[in-house]
């Protein structure tokens, strides 16, 4: 910044950019701070760029996602998203008044379907990568918990007693424990009896880049496994929501699910509702079994 203007209406756009993703970098997950990075470089910095802080205007934000037409609604909302996060910590700072593109409405975005993948693929898939990463994707497939919650475990937040691993730090900024499988406890314990288990280290420790984020050869060993038993678009989040579809088809209530998860609210955990077992349309096809199984008597 540049104090010696003294007042905060002085403030360049691409000022407050450097210190805001300065600020990103130490408080999101690498993941995070990457994508807004790219977005505050890309998109909003050449757009923004020798503009002042208190100049800028909904209008000016309008005219930005207007330029470019062929973005998704979820890619324009990321847009908005970003530049909102940098505006209030400008305000929070003092530089500027106001967030102005809190008031920019966000676009409807498209639900996008949920992996179907039956138990016995999701075993192939766990058999399709070496030891090293199954056991990340293992936990991630058990406890539903973020990619980023899982690489920041250390040893020191397993509970043997209990059988769970503590989440210090989530994206809702509450720390939880998740309980965790037989399987995926007796994996941990092979792995800590191997390694010695140093309370401070990482359990994921050998695959996590430079940059803090998981190992791009992790990562490539996932898609390999993945198109192996037909899911090439797989997503390693994805084991996130097959944790909870395995859930709710088990027929675990969705108040669980979303404790399990650490969702900080209802309505996130609702999209897998329709994946329960004992749905309304479930309990209805029953009903017409029933119906059309007298007839046929």
């Amino acid at each position: 910044m540049r104090a010696s203007r003294g007042s905060a209406s002085d403030v360049l756009f691409e000022e407050q950019a450097h210190a805001y993703l300065a600020y990103s970098r130490r408080v999101h997950s690498p993941a995070t701070h990457r994508t807004l990075r790219a977005l505050v470089e890309r998109k909003l910095v050449p757009w923004f760029e020798g503009r002042l802080l208190h100049a800028i205007r909904a209008a000016d934000i309008e005219r930005l996602l207007a330029a470019h037409p062929d973005l998704s609604p979820a890619s324009r909302n990321r847009i908005v998203g970003a530049l909102s996060a940098l505006l209030q910590y400008a305000r929070r700072l003092g530089h500027v008044h106001r967030n102005v593109a809190a008031v920019v409405p966000r676009e409807r975005e498209e639900v996008a379907a949920l992996p179907l993948v039956g138990l016995a693929d999701q075993r192939r898939l766990l058999g399709g990568v070496p030891a090293e990463p199954r056991l990340l994707f293992l936990a991630a497939l058990d406890t539903g918990a973020r990619l980023g919650e899982l690489l920041r475990l250390t040893w020191a937040d397993v509970d043997w007693e209990q059988g769970g691993l503590l989440i210090r730090r989530s994206k809702s900024r509450r720390p939880r424990m998740v309980r965790t499988s037989r399987r995926l406890a007796a994996a941990l314990r092979v792995r800590a009896d191997r390694e010695g288990a140093a309370a401070t280290q990482r359990i994921f420790e050998s695959g996590i880049g430079a940059d803090g984020a998981l190992r791009w050869s992790w990562r490539k060993r996932f898609k390999r496994a993945a198109a192996a038993i037909g899911q090439p678009n797989l997503r390693i989040h994805d084991l996130r929501h097959l944790a909870a579809i395995n859930l709710v088809r088990a027929g675990v209530d969705l108040p669980t699910v979303q404790a399990h998860l650490g969702h900080l609210h209802l309505v996130s955990t609702l999209r897998y509702a329709a994946y329960a077992d004992e749905t309304a349309s479930g309990r209805a096809a029953r009903v017409l079994d029933r119906l059309h199984g007298e007839d046929a008597d």
